[in-house]
C-alpha cells in the first residue's frame, strides 16, 4: 500500500509539472502564431460604370517636346535614375508618371505603333527607362502603349467594342479632340484590363496607320541597367507582366472574382536584377502616387502597401511556420500525455477510494 499510495503521489506531481509545461507551450504557440504571413488587405470595390455621354476632349493638352514647360509643381525625385517606369501619363511638365516626373529634351524619340508622328497626350501610358548616370528622372527615348487598336464594332453610352474587346469609358477617360466613335472608326485604346476581356479607358486615340493591336502588356524590355520599376498596374496584367518579371508569388497575382472591382489600380515598385523581382512592394496607386508627390523622399513609403515581400522575408517566415508545426506536434503529444496521467490518476483514486472503504468496514 506504501508504494502504490507513493506512486499516486509520484503521479500526481508528475502530472502537475506536465501541465505547467502545457501552459508555458501554450503560450508560446501563441506568440509565435502572431508571425504569420500577413493576409492582404481589402480593397474597395470600384464604384461601377454609369453612363457618361463621353464626348471629345475639347481642351486635349499635348507635351511640348523640350520638357521643360512650367508646372509650379516640386517634387523630390532624385534616387529614380535607372528606373523602369510603366503608367499613365496624368500632367505634364515635363511629364508625371506614377507621381515621378520624368524629363526629356528636344531630342527624345518618341516611339509609337499606330502612328509615324505620335505626341504626348494626358491618359495615354508610356514605357520609359530613367538614365542610370543621372541623380533625376531623365530619359532619351518614350515608348507609348497602345494594349489594344483596331476597329469599332459597337457603341453604347458607356462602352466600346474595338476587335471583340469590350471597352469602358466614364468621366475620367479622355477622348482625342476631333475622333468620332462611331461603328467603323479605327481606334488605339490606353487603358487597363479587368480580367474579364474588359478594360477601362484611360484615353482613346486615333489609329492613323489601321493597325490591330491586342497585348496585355507592353513587349518592350528594360536593359540590364534598370535595378528598380515603377508598374502602373491591375491585377489581371500582373499574371502577364510576371512573363517578363519573375519573382512575383501566384497568391498575388492571381485575378479575383469576376466584377469591375478587379480595374483597381495599383502600384508596383519592385527591385529587379537580371529581370528578377528580388524585393517588391504592390500600393494602391492613388495613395501611393499622393504620397510620393507630398512628401520630400526619394522613394514610395511603405504604409500604404497591400502586399510586401522579399526573398530574405520569404525563407525567415518559412523558418518561422516550420517552428510552429514542430511546436504543435509537441503540445498535441504533450496533451495526449496528460490525458494518460489524468485516467492513471483517475484508476488509482478509485483504488484509494475502495481500499479506504475497505478499511473502514474491517475497523
Amino acid at each position: 500500500m506504501f508504494n502504490r499510495l507513493h506512486l499516486s503521489q509520484a503521479l500526481y506531481l508528475s502530472a502537475s509539472s506536465i501541465k505547467s509545461w502545457l501552459t508555458i507551450l501554450i503560450f508560446a504557440f501563441s506568440v509565435s502564431a502572431c508571425q504569420i504571413l500577413p493576409t492582404e488587405t481589402q480593397v474597395a470595390k470600384n464604384s461601377g460604370f454609369g453612363g457618361t455621354g463621353k464626348t471629345a476632349d475639347k481642351t486635349t493638352q499635348m507635351a511640348s517636346k523640350s520638357g521643360f514647360g512650367g508646372t509650379g509643381k516640386v517634387a523630390s525625385n532624385s534616387g529614380f535614375g535607372g528606373t523602369g517606369i510603366i503608367g499613365t501619363i496624368t500632367e505634364f511638365g515635363s511629364i508625371w508618371v506614377n507621381g515621378i516626373e520624368v524629363e526629356y529634351d528636344k531630342n527624345v524619340k518618341i516611339v509609337s505603333k499606330v502612328s509615324d508622328n505620335d505626341s504626348l497626350q494626358l491618359g495615354q501610358q508610356v514605357v520609359v527607362e530613367t538614365d542610370s548616370s543621372k541623380k533625376t528622372p531623365w530619359t532619351q527615348t518614350i515608348h507609348i502603349f497602345y494594349p489594344i487598336a483596331g476597329q469599332i464594332s459597337e457603341v453604347k453610352s458607356d462602352q466600346i467594342v474595338v476587335d471583340g474587346h469590350s471597352i469602358y469609358l466614364n468621366d475620367k477617360t479622355k477622348i482625342s479632340e476631333g475622333l468620332e466613335l462611331k461603328v467603323g472608326e479605327m481606334v488605339a485604346i490606353n487603358g487597363y484590363p479587368d480580367g474579364n476581356n474588359n478594360w477601362l479607358a484611360t484615353r482613346v486615340n486615333p489609329n492613323p496607320k489601321a493597325q490591330s493591336i491586342y497585348q496585355v502588356t507592353p513587349d518592350f524590355k528594360f536593359s540590364n541597367k534598370v535595378k528598380h520599376i515603377l508598374i502602373e498596374t491591375t491585377k489581371p496584367q500582373l499574371v502577364e507582366f510576371n512573363k517578363s518579371f519573375t519573382g512575383l508569388p501566384f497568391n498575388l497575382i492571381e485575378s479575383a472574382g469576376s466584377s469591375h472591382k478587379n480595374s483597381e489600380r495599383y502600384l508596383l515598385t519592385a527591385d529587379v536584377n537580371n529581370g528578377e523581382i528580388t524585393r517588391y512592394h504592390l500600393h494602391k496607386h492613388k495613395k501611393a502616387v499622393l504620397d510620393q508627390r507630398h512628401s520630400n523622399t526619394s522613394g514610395f513609403n511603405d504604409n500604404p502597401k497591400l502586399e510586401s515581400n522579399d526573398l530574405k522575408q520569404l525563407q525567415e517566415l518559412k523558418e518561422v511556420q516550420e517552428l510552429q508545426n514542430s511546436q504543435k506536434a509537441v503540445l498535441q503529444n504533450q496533451v495526449e500525455q496528460v490525458k494518460q496521467v489524468q485516467d492513471i490518476k483517475e484508476q488509482f483514486q478509485i483504488i484509494n477510494d475502495v481500499k479506504g472503504s475497505l478499511i473502514n468496514k474491517g475497523n
